[in-house]
């Protein structure tokens, strides 16, 4: 029978580095032994740290050494990347734990003795990089959520829970005539009656509002207007929900053009 973490997911390469040669090998091993992804790999020399940064998905540094202690070597580290960094340490106190944590370090660990202590590294390091990793893969969503927001033809406008916009791109400024500047501070409905549009049409808008957020779905609906710059307009609008777990963020609104000048009667 085995003990331990086994294949817990993706591989994780540590860079452990102390001028205790015996605590390389001991940290080496049990790390390994209790978390099948993990690899580590030992120095007691960060010289070339910052050269071999991208070969690694966390940085352990033990806090006294002679040459450089863990708390200025991750302040270079922090200079030049975000990798996580965890201070190992048998010497240290709440005042070097503070210290750590004001230049960016990700976490501090005591050293033990103990197997069991390694264990609880193990699973300590996989938390802090999994983190890592899905705050890079969020900011990465992010990025391309924005990109496909602004270079969308298609219009798209979210707002606020009582219909004033919070961001618009620019095939919705097109769609519109109204700039992004003229279009904050002001409702959707409040810019809609200001081009004209049928008060039966304005009272359909605030209604789908109302019935997304009692989480009644909405089918897309039709409309023709005229936009600001006098060309006429029809399309097709689809709402949803932008919620956050259970907090609603808002309502986005996607308007597909249909046809532009053509007779709507």
């Amino acid at each position: 029978m085995t003990s331990g973490i086994k294949d817990l997911g993706d591989s994780i390469k540590v860079l452990y580095i102390d001028d205790d040669p015996s605590m390389l090998i001991i940290t080496k091993s049990y790390l390994e032994k209790f978390d099948a992804g993990i690899e580590v790999r030992g120095t007691s020399n960060p010289d070339d740290l910052i050269k071999q940064m991208d070969a690694f998905d966390c940085i352990v540094s033990d806090y006294k050494m002679p040459v450089i202690d863990g708390i200025e070597l991750a302040k270079k580290i922090r200079i030049h990347s975000s990798i996580p960094f965890i201070l190992y340490t048998g010497q240290g106190s709440e005042e070097v734990a503070s210290e750590a944590y004001d230049v960016g370090i990700d976490d501090y660990f005591r050293k033990e003795i103990e197997k069991s202590h390694y264990q609880v590294f193990a699973r300590r390091i996989r938390g802090i990089v999994e983190k890592h990793r899905y705050e890079d893969r969020l900011k990465e969503s992010e990025v391309r959520f924005r990109s496909l927001f602004e270079l969308s033809p298609m219009a798209i406008a979210i707002q606020d829970i009582d219909g004033y916009p919070i961001n618009v791109n620019e095939a919705f400024t097109q769609l519109t005539g109204f700039t992004r500047s003229e279009m904050m501070g002001r409702t959707l409905p409040a810019l809609a009656r200001e081009l004209g549009v049928p008060s039966e049409q304005i009272k359909l808008v605030i209604n789908t509002g109302l019935a997304l957020h009692d989480g009644i779905e909405v089918d897309p609906f039709e409309y023709a207007f005229t936009n600001k710059k006098g060309i006429k307009q029809k399309v097709r609008v689809y709402t949803s929900l932008l919620k956050n777990e259970e907090k609603i963020l808002g309502i986005q609104v996607i308007a597909l053009k249909l046809g532009e000048n053509l007779d709507y009667s």
